[in-house]
């Protein structure tokens, strides 16, 4: 892990400026507890909403961060595997939009390692929220995808070193898991200020994402 990226200063970041995103890939991997995994890089699926998207912007600005110029393409085959495909040529990165998430779509050089931004890899943010868990990385707590996101997030060809990890989260796939039953509390409200106010200042519920008229607070492990 000394060779690895920062990944406490790096969520750190992602979390000052409000960032919401899900945790993906080997680091992923690693905080479900997967055995032989040696993170090379931070992998997240953030929200893409624009106020998001521009958040992220602010704190990739904030990281020093650089998108390298790319030289291929990631591909899909019908079994749903994702794989690099080098083909010689350059794809300069484009000007990070919040109006286009696909702009986004790069990996990132910083002085704490590489950071991954992937819009879309075995659903969007929305559909992986829903199944993430709060898990800690690094000492801290942060959205980490359900291993069967993980896993049909993973790149092809399988490597044998991948073996260990890939069985893990097998299991834990096919593992019966535990909840509240309860995922989603909603509240409508004309005075959606003092609400906030109240969920955010008062009881001290952390918030998970906003939009314009709607404000979503973390209830427990499970359920917002």
């Amino acid at each position: 892990m000394s060779d690895g990226p920062d990944l406490a200063a790096l969520l750190a970041t992602l979390e000052e400026h409000g960032v919401a995103h899900v945790v993906g890939g080997s680091v992923g991997a690693l905080a479900h507890g997967a055995p032989d995994v040696s993170p090379g890089d931070l992998d997240i699926v953030p929200a893409t909403d624009p106020a998001n998207l521009g958040r992220l912007a602010d704190a990739l600005a904030r990281l020093g961060a650089e998108p390298a110029v790319e030289t291929g393409a990631w591909q899909t085959d019908e079994a749903g595997e994702h794989r690099w495909v080098e083909d010689g040529v350059e794809r300069p990165p484009r000007a990070l939009d919040p109006q286009d998430a696909s702009t986004y779509d790069h990996s990132f050089a910083t002085p704490h390692g590489r950071l991954d931004v992937v819009p879309s890899i075995a659903g969007a943010y929305a559909d992986l929220r829903s199944r993430a868990s709060r898990l800690l990385i690094a000492g801290r707590e942060a959205w980490v995808a359900h291993p069967i996101d993980i896993l049909a997030g993973m790149t092809g060809p399988r490597r044998p070193k991948d073996g260990p990890r890939v069985r893990h989260l097998r299991s834990l796939a096919a593992a019966p898991t535990s909840s509240s039953g309860i995922g989603f509390i909603g509240f409508r409200t004309a005075r959606s200020e003092l609400m906030v106010g109240l969920f955010r200042d008062l009881i001290g519920l952390d918030v998970v994402r906003e939009a314009p008229g709607a404000t979503w607070f973390r209830l427990g492990t499970d359920a917002e």
